[in-house]
């Protein structure tokens, strides 16, 4: 099927002509700055920081980028109030800080706060 293996990545291929080409134009880039050192011509220095920049910049393009170091969390709110002990867990919302006043307390009069703010770390799967 057409469908098959087109998930978007570059062939081996491609990426070694992307690689020769790079290396190319990094040798013209060297080569201008060369040029620039030896006549004193401060535009070749120039043109040949550009292309090198320009080389590298076009290299970096194709990198996968870097997997996230951090593990995912689950935020947590807990919501208390002091006059019957209403206590309840929920999810963090964006604006929660502690001792933010939430209200009337479902149960009674009093006035619901958000007592704590934890987090959970999740686990991908356990080693025996």
């Amino acid at each position: 099927m057409s469908g098959e293996g087109s998930d978007n990545k570059p062939s081996k291929l491609s990426r070694i002509a992307a690689i020769i080409i790079g290396l190319i134009m990094a040798a013209g880039a060297a080569y201008l700055m060369y040029l620039g050192i030896a006549t004193n011509n401060f535009l070749y220095i120039i043109m040949g920081f550009l292309l090198f920049s320009f080389v590298t910049s076009l290299l970096n393009i194709g990198a996968r980028p870097v997997p996230s170091l951090m593990k995912p969390v689950n935020t947590m709110t807990v919501i208390k109030c002091d006059k019957c002990g209403f206590s309840e867990i929920r999810e963090f919302r964006r604006g929660d800080y502690i001792f933010k006043e939430l209200g009337k307390c479902k149960d009674c009069d009093g006035t619901a706060y958000i007592k704590s703010i934890y987090t959970i770390e999740e686990e991908k799967g356990k080693r025996l």
